[in-house]
Order: C-alpha cells, then sequence, then structure tokens
C-alpha cells in the first residue's frame, strides 16, 4: 500500500512516498491496544527507512541486519496534498516558534519560499 510521509532531513522538507505493509497483532501484540482506525506499519519502500538490528547469537557473536522500520498510522498521508499541507503546517509553526522563543522575525515570503522548496521523493 503506498502512502506518503514528511521529514526533516537535515533542515530540508521532505515528503516521500512509501510503500507500508501494516502489522497485525501476530508481528506486533501492541496492535491490539491501538484505538479503532489506528495501525502500525512497516515502511518496506525505500530501504532509507529501514533501520540497523543487532541481535546477539547463541555462540556470542552478533549479527547486524537492516531491517523495516514501523511507523504508527498518524505519520502516514494518503495522497501528496494531504502531505504537502501537513508540511506546510509543521513549517509555518516553526517560524511562529521562532519567533515566541527566540524573537527571531520572519516574513511571509520566507514561509512560502520554505514551504516552495519540499522537495518530493516519489517510488519508481
Amino acid at each position: 500500500m503506498r502512502k506518503f510521509v514528511f521529514q526533516h532531513k537535515k533542515d530540508i522538507p521532505v515528503i516521500t512516498e512509501v510503500e507500508i505493509e501494516k502489522l497485525t497483532t501476530m508481528d506486533d501484540p501492541s496492535v491490539a491496544w491501538l484505538k479503532p482506525g489506528e495501525y502500525k506499519a512497516r515502511i518496506l519502500q525505500p530501504t532509507t527507512f529501514h533501520m540497523k538490528v543487532e541481535r546477539k547469537l547463541p555462540d556470542g557473536s552478533r549479527q547486524v541486519t537492516m531491517e523495516p522500520d514501523s511507523w504508527h498510522s498518524h505519520a502516514f498521508y494518503d495522497t501528496l496534498e494531504q502531505a504537502e499541507a501537513y508540511a506546510a503546517k509543521v513549517i509555518r509553526e516553526g517560524y511562529e516558534f521562532a519567533l515566541r522563543k527566540h524573537q527571531e522575525s520572519y516574513t511571509e515570503e520566507e514561509v512560502l519560499h520554505t514551504i516552495s522548496s519540499i522537495k518530493v521523493v516519489r517510488l519508481a
């Protein structure tokens, strides 16, 4: 199933299309405690979302593998438009936070420039 996620990578706003697989209670027992409509999912593609997992083997050695990371449903957006709207909201709130906490002034042009610079990465 294809979804979209939003992240800041090195201060660059990025929306990435991802391929996910919803988890069942057999995969992760905590799924049984989620509210109706919520879910957890593994991000299968792109592999940049995989995490390093280290396991200790019976002989005492360690095995390191890359495995899909699991994210909660609130991080996924069905359409690119929904992800863009959320990204714009987060960017605007970031500027407002900087103004409140650090008295860093900004202009509407700066906000719009940052919003327009959102990088969109689509799966092939």
